[in-house]
């Protein structure tokens, strides 16, 4: 079956047109968590960069939590490869990952290409402080390298801000599980007298 060159190039953009229209980013609708009750206020660090204190947990619980969220969102185990994680060291470091997306579905097209990684690393002693660092760059076909990008602008990939609002999340669960499972106090046991 031959087609006309007219119908080939009505069904690219078509196609190319449905793929420009949905949400840009790799990562779908990302939904910010609010922080829960009571949770410390964030400590501005950078625009890729937050840290949070969390104290009175233990560096164990924090960490667990913490690999927990990465592997909610895809960042642990990645077929671009796997985070390599230090439980002595307090420090996980995420593949860096590539993707990118159609910025014109107009002939020529254009596309930007992206690449991620994240750094968390925690404190070893009490109170536990959590800091989330992400890499991102560009490339510039220009200059045929990476640049360092600005994430806010393009509206790619999960932010600090959003990791560590999920990790909050997770924690203030794991902490109002683990009072309710928590034994009654128990009172004095010495007799009443009347």
């Amino acid at each position: 079956m031959k087609r006309s060159k007219r119908a080939v190039i009505f069904t690219g953009v078509l196609f190319l047109g449905c793929i420009g229209s949905a949400r840009p980013g790799w990562t779908g609708d990302i939904q910010k968590a609010e922080a829960p009750q009571g949770a410390p206020a964030p400590v501005p660090a950078g625009p890729n960069q937050t840290e949070r204190v969390f104290p009175g947990l233990p560096y164990a619980a924090v960490l667990e939590q913490v690999v927990g969220t990465l592997q909610e969102k895809g960042l642990i185990d990645h077929p671009h490869g796997k985070a390599m994680i230090d439980k002595e060291k307090g420090k996980i470091t995420t593949p860096t990952y590539r993707y990118f997306r159609i910025t014109s579905a107009r002939l020529p097209l254009t596309e930007s290409d992206y690449r991620d990684s994240y750094e968390v690393t925690l404190s070893l002693s009490p109170p536990i402080k959590v800091v989330i660092h992400r890499k991102f760059e560009i490339y510039d076909p220009e200059k045929k390298a990476w640049v360092q990008g600005d994430p806010d602008r393009e509206e790619v990939g999960f932010s600090p801000e959003d990791l560590m609002g999920a990790l909050e999340a997770k924690l203030s669960a794991a902490l109002s599980a683990s009072a309710s499972h928590a034994p009654e106090p128990k009172g004095n046991d010495k007799p009443t007298e009347k």
